[in-house]
Order: C-alpha cells, then sequence, then structure tokens
C-alpha cells in the first residue's frame, strides 16, 4: 500500500522563479579532515569551501551558483564563521549583507543549520521551503543537480510537514560517509527513511551498499517549520536562546554580543548524528540520478575526483582574493613571501 500511494503522489513542475525557496548554503566548517593539503607553507589552513580543483571557482562559489536553479539573489544565504571572513567576504559580495549569516564559531552542523532557520523565521512564511546546500561538495554534471535541487524543493512545497534529503548511489563501500537506508527502493519519487547510519566499519558498508542504501549528500529540503520541527523538543532551550539573540536589529553581518555569549556556552553538535538519526518519522529520501558527486572528504577521495575530471590532481587556493582565478598551493605560497 505504501509503495501505491508514493507512486500516486503528483508533484507539479515548477520553474525556480516560481517558487517559495529560500537557499542556504552552509559554510561555517573548518575543514579540518583536509587540514593536511589545505595548509600553506605560512602554516595557515584554509578550509576546503575556499579552495578549488584546479579551476577558477572555489567549492563556496560553486555551491552559491547553484543555489541559483532554486531561488532569487535576494533568497540565498550562507552561514559562515567570523574567523573566515577574509575568505568569503568577496565570494558573498554579490548578495544582500543581510543574507550572509555570522557564527561567533564554529559548534557543528546542528547550530550551524539552527542558527539559519532561526533568521529566516524572522524573513520567511512557516510554509516557506528552504534548501540546506553543504559548500564543500563537487559535482561533474551540474545540469543534472539542478534538477534535482528543484524537485526536492518542489516536494518541500508540495508536503510542508515532511523533510527530504538526496541520496547518492553508492560507487563502493565507502567508511567514511553517512548513509542512508530507505525503506524500499524507488527512482524518481521519494521513499521513508528506515534509519540513517554514520561512518560504518568496511563490512557494513559493503552489507549497506548492498541493500540499497544511499550516501547521504546532506542535500536537505523542507519547510521552515518541518526543519525546526527536526529539533523539537530536545533543542527547545536552544531554540528559545537562538530567537532571543537574533532578536534585536543589527547591521548586517554585524557582530552580536547576545549571540556570540550564546556561541561560547554551545557545545558542539552534529546535525547527522545527533539530530537526523534519531528523527526517520516525517523524513525522506529522494534518490539523485548519477552526476559524479563527491564529498571530497578525504584525501583519496580528493586525489580520485581530480585525476577523473582534471589534468592535475593537487588542491589549490587562493585566500588574498577569491574573486581572481584562483592558484596553485606553491603559486600561492611564493606569492606570501613576496608580500
Amino acid at each position: 500500500m505504501k509503495r501505491i500511494q508514493d507512486a500516486q503522489r503528483l508533484v507539479p513542475r515548477a520553474t525556480s522563479a516560481s517558487l517559495d525557496v529560500w537557499a542556504v548554503v552552509l559554510a561555517g566548517g573548518d575543514g579540518s579532515r583536509l587540514r593536511q593539503l589545505t595548509t600553506t607553507d605560512a602554516g595557515e589552513a584554509v578550509p576546503k569551501q575556499y579552495c578549488t580543483i584546479n579551476r577558477e571557482r572555489c567549492l563556496l562559489q560553486d555551491s552559491l551558483r547553484r543555489a541559483v536553479a532554486v531561488a532569487p539573489t535576494e533568497r540565498i544565504c550562507a552561514v559562515v564563521a567570523s574567523q573566515h571572513q577574509r575568505w568569503w567576504q568577496k565570494a558573498l559580495a554579490q548578495f544582500p549583507a543581510e543574507n550572509t549569516f555570522v557564527q561567533p564559531s564554529n559548534r557543528g552542523t546542528a547550530f550551524e543549520i539552527l542558527l539559519a532557520l532561526t533568521k529566516l523565521e524572522q524573513r520567511a512564511r512557516a510554509e516557506s521551503a528552504v534548501l540546506l546546500l553543504p559548500a564543500d561538495y563537487f559535482v561533474s554534471i551540474e545540469s543534472v543537480m539542478a534538477q534535482s535541487l528543484i524537485r526536492i524543493s518542489e516536494f518541500a512545497i508540495a508536503e510542508p510537514e515532511s523533510v527530504f534529503l538526496l541520496g547518492a548511489e553508492p560507487e563502493e563501500a565507502e567508511e567514511e560517509l553517512g548513509y542512508i537506508v530507505p525503506w524500499h527502493s524507488a527512482a524518481l519519487l521519494p521513499v521513508s527513511v528506515y534509519s540513517f547510519v554514520e561512518k560504518p566499519d568496511q563490512r557494513q558498508a559493503l552489507k549497506l551498499m548492498n541493500d540499497g542504501a544511499l550516501w547521504n549528500t546532506f542535500i536537505i529540503g523542507g519547510t521552515v517549520r518541518s526543519l525546526l520541527n527536526l529539533f523539537e523538543p530536545e533543542f527547545f532551550d536552544e531554540i528559545s536562546e537562538f530567537r532571543a539573540a537574533l532578536a534585536d536589529s543589527l547591521p548586517a553581518p554585524a557582530a552580536n554580543p547576545r549571540l556570540s555569549e550564546l556561541y561560547a556556552r554551545l557545545l558542539s553538535v552534529d546535525f547527522s548524528k545527533t539530530i537526523l538519526e534519531r528523527k526517520t518519522s516525517g523524513v525522506q529520501v529522494l534518490r539523485l540520478p548519477a552526476c559524479g558527486w563527491s564529498d571530497l572528504g578525504t584525501p583519496q577521495r580528493l586525489e580520485q575526483t581530480a585525476r577523473a575530471h582534471y589534468s592535475a590532481p593537487e588542491l589549490t587556493h587562493d585566500y588574498l582574493d577569491l574573486t581572481r582565478q584562483f592558484v596553485r598551493t606553491d603559486a600561492t605560497s611564493e606569492r606570501e613571501r613576496r608580500h
């Protein structure tokens, strides 16, 4: 019966201009897993989202461009960390200043998302769709990803009490990724999530892959209300504190003393492990067609992606000016020495 009900759901096709959608790019992480590759000769670690794989744009800029598929510029936001300002300031210059949500420090993906949702409560409707986009993944076929972003946004609007995730077909039994286990397989329509498994061992990962589990891309769609509901009731106090800290109208992205004081008391909380794994009810997964998705989470996957799509495998960055063409790491270091 459940399969029949899923197959009967009809979601109207729409253009991005007609959708009531906000896109939020999550760029507040420190990129610690790739620090050995993104640290300059001067000893400064550049977070992964501000790096590029032998191309002109950094990963943050790629994600901002993807957001255009579902939301107008005035509804594209980013969550960043204050200590990374020299890297994100120019990349976000074309977007409204109030759309830059600055964390005083990194306290994990749960509070990164909660900050964005609390901000959007002040500006969007409870039924407005929100698309959460990580800032640090790679896609080789952007048109396929764009269509999937539109579809997940459509489902979020059509079913405002649900939360949707994009799941990628596993290419190998990867131990460093999260897996989404659906109740049954589906190609075109979302299906309910049975469970989430974070970073399984090799044997478990192989079993998950054979059983039809999908890689969790951490691309999430839902309404403001449905996404906030994921935090209830366990994070009721934190939600209230975020609302109180953001109640004052301050010039964006000005420092907020009340928010800084709140972050100083928060412990780091991972959204996938602490919230998603415990809240499968109302969460559905939509299969992402093959598009070369990679989270670039380990040096090995980074090298595989670079070798598959580019002539050189090196990760490069240019934190002096994110708007000009990126240069190789050794060239950046040379310019640092000259200046």
